[in-house]
């Protein structure tokens, strides 16, 4: 996504539309618009997200890489018009479009801008996400009108162009659907939020709080690097936008102590990468998985919480055990901030955080509110200290950042509502899944391999988001036909569908990172993969240990995190090659057996996890006291 560097009047309508799109959305969410007898029903909010999203899209965003970055060409200012004169329309006639449309064919009047509106929702998704995703949405859209000719369980009833246009951009089911008031709602709300935390001050003190904590231990700086990357990439909801935020610190740090270039950037990479699993935000998926299960967000965020424990420490393992292997040591203490003096200029960043922690788990309020209330309170503690306190030109860039990082957002939910429309016109998802089960004969594993490697597949050229609403509409109903929970499913279907972006051959996080660090980005990639194996484990106990995912009792659980924790230690030194000293080679396999047996259900196969497990530990202990 290529950003155009405006200058002068220009610059200044794209800030203040930026402004006015994020007050407009705060003023929607808090309610105030109600308490002052304006109201606005779900449609219409939805077409005044999508119009400003792609007015302030088509201003930002160039077409092509040879597009001057510092000049409007006319085709952009033409397709202002329709953006937004089609979605005012829609904003302040939807009830009466809905009531005309119902009754009749549609008029050339409501179908030719319905279709204009349509085609610049693909437009402005090209140029913020790529070519992959609109291609497929076209692909389901060609589908729902030529299925007639195609074979066996694919052959439908196909649809008019004239009901196209219904389907997909004049009622709630395509481009107005709910994915869209996810975005128009939740999203931006946490983007809004996320913008003022970075204008504030927040990633600073949070990358100071970790150098302070962690920079003197072995291997600290990619320690740090897991910690902020970890909690900002929760906060930013983009893997590469967190590479490439917190990367430009942490990757150099890591450098600067003797880990190898490539190795740097891949921790980078797949620290960044864990934030979208982890709570309190997990990113845009979070909020869409909420909704297609019909389950508040919280309890969304709650399953996910010991997966993400787990990923994250395999990863601070492996880190640990290569500084190890490799005798790195940490900064020298000199060279770090102090902690006390960390917390006592930013200890008010955590009020909030807490706060939305609170909001979320406790009080369960809705995620919108649970990030609208965090955001006043994160600007009310900042005007505590005089040091913190914001301009009021910082809180109009924090809004205009927050409404500009949604644009992209905006496009992914409306090409999204286009394919979810697509496929509920057609009728495909019920006959895919159906005709997925007779394709993998009934058997769970081969289905769970057909449905992992299409993630990973279509995670090479589509967003996460993109990738996790294709195969949950199309794939996990077809593993919940096979008796699988539904959470697990969509679970399954989300962490294969991250793992596109840390594995070759198109690896998109780990390639950026390769970029910061200055190495080879295959060998990035490769790493990348090593360090993330967590990302190809979990799904596998989400189907065959449910427990993990905090379902079943107690004890099933408590078991599930102990063994879980054991066997990602297990991993790590495993792959790595060390734990008190060096490894070899058979102690690296029964680490390897180890990680199976407790990762496996039942006691028996925990139980020689734990005892393989004991045997390597015993060896390594024998083995320093010899080399001492």
């Amino acid at each position: 996504m290529l950003h155009r560097e405006l200058t002068g009047r220009a610059r200044l309508v794209v800030t203040w539309l930026a402004i006015f799109m994020s007050i407009y959305h705060i003023l929607y969410i808090s309610g105030l618009l109600r308490f002052a007898n304006v109201y606005i029903d779900s449609p219409a909010h939805r077409a005044a997200h999508i119009g400003l999203s792609l007015a302030l899209g088509f201003l930002l965003v160039t077409g092509t890489t040879k597009s001057a970055k510092d000049k409007l060409p006319w085709y952009d200012l033409l397709a202002l018009f329709p953006a937004i004169g089609w979605n005012v329309y829609v904003f302040f006639f939807f009830i009466d479009i809905q009531r005309y449309v119902n009754l009749c064919t549609l008029p050339l009047f409501y179908l030719i801008p319905a279709t204009i509106n349509i085609l610049l929702v693909f437009e402005l998704a090209r140029r913020t996400i790529g070519t992959a995703m609109p291609l497929i949405a076209a692909v389901f859209v060609l589908y729902a009108v030529f299925s007639k000719y195609l074979p066996g369980f694919l052959s439908g009833n196909p649809l008019s162009f004239d009901e196209v246009v219904r389907y997909l951009g004049l009622w709630v089911s395509g481009i107005y659907g709910g994915i869209t008031q996810i975005s128009a709602s939740v999203v931006i709300m946490f983007l809004i939020f996320a913008a003022f935390l970075q204008k504030l001050g927040a990633g600073d003190f949070f990358i100071g709080i970790a150098n302070s904590l962690l920079g003197q231990v072995r291997g600290g700086p990619a320690k740090i690097a897991i910690f902020a990357s970890g909690l900002l990439g929760s906060l930013v909801g983009s893997t590469t936008a967190n590479v490439t935020t917190t990367g430009v610190i942490t990757i150099p740090l890591m450098k600067s102590i003797g880990y190898r270039d490539y190795f740097a950037g891949a921790v980078e990479a797949v620290a960044s990468n864990g934030g979208q699993l982890s709570p309190p935000v997990m990113g845009l998926v979070g909020f869409i998985m909420a909704d297609f299960l019909g389950l508040p967000y919280w309890q969304v965020a709650v399953a996910a919480t010991l997966p993400a424990i787990l990923y994250y420490a395999a990863l601070f393992f492996m880190v640990d055990f290569e500084a190890a292997r490799t005798g790195l040591k940490g900064v020298p203490k000199e060279e770090l901030p102090s902690l006390t003096k960390t917390l006592k200029q930013g200890w008010h960043f955590l009020i909030p955080m807490g706060l939305l922690l609170y909001i979320l788990v406790v009080l369960q309020y809705s995620p919108q509110k649970a990030a609208l209330y965090s955001l006043l309170a994160l600007i009310v503690v900042s005007y505590l200290r005089r040091e913190t306190r914001p301009s009021g030109k910082v809180i109009l860039e924090a809004l205009a950042d927050g409404a500009k990082i949604a644009v992209m957002v905006a496009a992914t939910c409306a090409v999204a509502g286009v394919i979810t429309g697509a496929l509920e016109a057609s009728g495909l998802v019920g006959k895919l899944a159906a005709g997925v089960v007779w394709m993998a004969g009934e058997s769970l594993p081969m289905l769970l391999v057909l449905t992992a490697f299409t993630a990973f597949l279509m995670g090479m050229g589509v967003t996460s988001a993109g990738v996790y609403i294709l195969v949950a509409l199309l794939i996990a109903p077809a593993l919940i036909l096979m008796g699988v929970p539904p959470l697990a499913a969509h679970m399954y279907v989300y962490y294969f569908a991250m793992s596109a972006l840390i594995t070759p051959p198109v690896c998109l996080a780990a390639y950026v990172a390769a970029g910061i660090a200055g190495s080879e980005p295959f060998k990035t990639g490769w790493t990348a993969t090593r360090l993330g194996i967590v990302t190809f484990i979990a799904p596998l106990l989400f189907i065959y240990k449910p427990a993990v995912l905090l379902m079943g009792s107690p004890l099933s659980i408590l078991e599930a995190a102990v063994s879980g924790l054991f066997a990602v230690v297990a991993i790590a030194s495993g792959i790595q090659g060390y734990m008190l000293v060096r490894l070899r080679w058979f102690e690296r396999a029964l680490l390897l057996l180890s990680a199976v047996g407790l990762l496996w259900t039942g006691w028996i196969s925990a139980g020689i996890g734990y005892s393989l497990l004991a045997c390597v530990v015993v060896l390594q202990v024998r083995n320093r006291q010899r080399l001492q």
